[in-house]
């Protein structure tokens, strides 16, 4: 990890300077994507540079090259703006790159505060509309002042960037979907490593899922559908950390199985435990893409999600590589559970099905993606002189 200047690269020069934004290194979506990128971009055609709000979290690990990193030591975005600011002035990147709404936002106040003249490009990953009103008035009016001024604006799901065009009023041709760049062979690597904190049951049947314990992600659902089967013995394993976590702790001893349904937090290798599950679920109720059922499939794990706005429906074939059930349905995820519980030949050819099919997702397949978007952003801003 460095603070020092790096080499100025002019517009004339072959390296496309790009400085890329994050707020921090937390494990989140937004982050993994943006580190994943920033580990596959092809340096004989990019000079990246990372710039954090905050370089501490557990994505710092990650990062194959720390000497492109500069942390502004700043816990809030807001703080970071200014420093921010001074960064995009020392390195005079052609390119600037955010993926997360707080830190586009800061993004482009920053841009504005700089006078500078490069061109932007933005990322969003969650379907908006279907989360509702997320953001009070003046966030609300800086999340769409920020993808108006953007050069192009990346949705990471064709669901999404359906509700931006939509949303925010945003031209079509201004907004691009993308998918999550995903290390697949280092997800099947790690899906096959011990796990000392798993605790294995004999003859119980091991559903795992993941995510912020947040009303978004639907496990009250999910803990609903697995008292609708208590006769079954069934293992139901949470993975992260949020603010329903007691909540959904309270619900499980109304609905008496609090002996079956376990939280142990966030997970430094969570393909450990995807490896040595019978069914991953994602039982949100809106998504933008849906990162976790990739990991999952690469992981060799069997899939069952629901078919929430957006982005599961865009990666699960219903019945092939995974199965889907209607969100916010009790009644339905119990019943697909049971089918995936009574028919292991179908587990295992929907295991090997869904790993076949995750090569799209490949992180260095998707950093081409980015490459050529990026490039094709520098043309366009060097046609108008700037």
């Amino acid at each position: 990890m460095s603070n020092r200047k790096r080499d100025k690269v002019s517009p004339g020069d072959c390296l496309q300077s790009l400085l890329m934004f994050l707020p921090d290194l937390r494990g989140g979506g937004a982050q993994r994507t943006v580190v994943n990128l920033f580990n596959h971009l092809d340096r004989s055609a990019f000079d990246p540079v990372l710039v954090t709000g905050s370089a501490r979290g557990p994505l710092l690990e990650s990062i194959t090259d720390r000497r492109g990193i500069v942390d502004l030591e700043k816990a809030r975005v807001r703080e970071a703006i200014l420093p921010l600011g001074k960064q995009i002035i020392t390195h005079r990147p052609r390119l600037l790159f955010s993926a997360y709404p707080d830190g586009n936002i800061a993004l482009m106040i920053a841009k504005f505060l700089s006078r500078h003249k490069g061109a932007v490009i933005l990322r969003e990953s969650n379907h908006r509309s279907a989360q509702g009103n997320p953001w009070g008035p003046i966030k609300g009016c800086a999340v769409a002042w920020s993808y108006r001024k953007a050069d192009r604006v990346v949705a990471l799901s064709n669901g999404v960037r359906d509700d931006l065009i939509t949303r925010y009023g945003l031209q079509p041709e201004k907004v691009k979907t993308v998918y999550n760049p995903v290390e697949l062979a280092f997800i099947a690597k790690a899906a096959t490593a011990n796990c000392e904190d798993l605790v294995e049951e004999k003859d119980s049947f091991r559903i795992l899922s993941a995510g912020r314990l947040v009303r978004q992600k639907g496990f009250d659902i999910l803990i609903n559908a697995v008292a609708r089967l208590r006769p079954l013995n069934i293992r139901l394993t949470i993975l992260g950390e949020g603010e329903d976590r007691k909540d959904l702790l309270n619900l499980a001893e109304r609905l008496g199985v609090k002996e079956r349904v376990f939280l142990p937090g966030f997970q430094k290798n969570p393909y450990s435990w995807m490896g040595r599950s019978d069914l991953f679920v994602l039982s949100s109720r809106w998504e933008g893409f849906g990162h976790v059922i990739v990991e999952a499939m690469a992981s060799g794990t069997p899939v069952l999600s629901t078919r929430c706005k957006s982005g599961p429906e865009e990666i699960i074939t219903d019945g092939v590589d995974g199965i889907l059930c209607e969100p916010e349905s009790v009644e339905d995820m119990a019943e697909k559970i049971h089918f995936m519980i009574r028919n292991p030949d179908a587990r295992a050819r929907l295991s090997q099905a869904g790993r076949r099919t995750m090569g799209r997702f490949e992180a260095g397949r998707i950093a081409k993606e980015y490459e050529a978007l990026f490039q094709s952003v520098l043309e366009e801003a060097e046609s108008h002189g700037r």
